[in-house]
């Protein structure tokens, strides 16, 4: 995608910078937020005659992918359009954090595009180390290949503190004074003055 609407370069349009989402440092970090589990092996799903899907790869020794028990999972955490059938990535890996950090496991963010939705999870992985699975479900009508290297599930280290919320009037000083730098500068405002470049190695 173009970082610019239509590929113009900056300018100021509707009291807007002329720029597209592909310049947006919070859909950016989300992106790019974290680690992320890939698929090692390339997964085919075909359609059979009763409609049903399922799923080969090609692999020796351990499942990729397995069932999940239905019963587990309530209906209400199916998106629309995915098929009710619950399925399960099986992950071969241990994660161990540090003390007082968990581990966000969610479905790669800005991703609506991949054949299948990844349910999302928190784990105290500074205290268990054993592998976590992940339950998903497939698009009613996907049938072809999803190719290996497919992330799968995103990785977000997540600091456990109690948190306390302050709920108070605006603050129309502070307001004003965020309006009044914002059109002065307009161009990457966001990330000139406040965005701070996010690590993961």
């Amino acid at each position: 995608m173009s970082p610019h609407i239509k590929g113009k370069v900056d300018s100021f349009k509707y009291d807007n910078i002329n720029s597209t989402i592909k310049r947006c440092n919070p859909v950016g970090d989300a992106f790019n937020t974290g680690y992320f589990l890939v698929l090692e092996n390339a997964i085919s799903v075909t359609k059979l005659e009763d409609g049903k899907q399922e799923m080969h790869w090609g692999r020796g020794g351990k499942d990729l992918v397995t069932t999940h028990s239905q019963e587990q999972i309530h209906l209400d955490l199916v998106p629309t359009g995915f098929s009710k059938v619950a399925w399960k990535f099986r992950n071969y890996y241990g994660i161990k954090t540090p003390k007082g950090y968990s581990t966000l496991f969610t479905h790669p963010l800005n991703r609506p595009e991949l054949p299948f939705f990844t349910l999302q999870g928190v784990v105290d992985t500074d205290t268990y180390h054993n592998p976590v699975n992940f339950p998903f479900f497939l698009k009613k009508d996907f049938e072809g290949i999803i190719p290996a290297g497919t992330p799968i599930v995103q990785v977000i280290p997540l600091k456990r503190e109690k948190w306390n919320k302050f709920v108070s009037g605006p603050n129309l000083v502070m307001m004003e004074k965020f309006q009044i730098s914002h059109d002065r500068y307009k161009n990457r405002w966001y990330k000139n003055f406040f965005w701070n470049r996010k690590e993961y190695k």
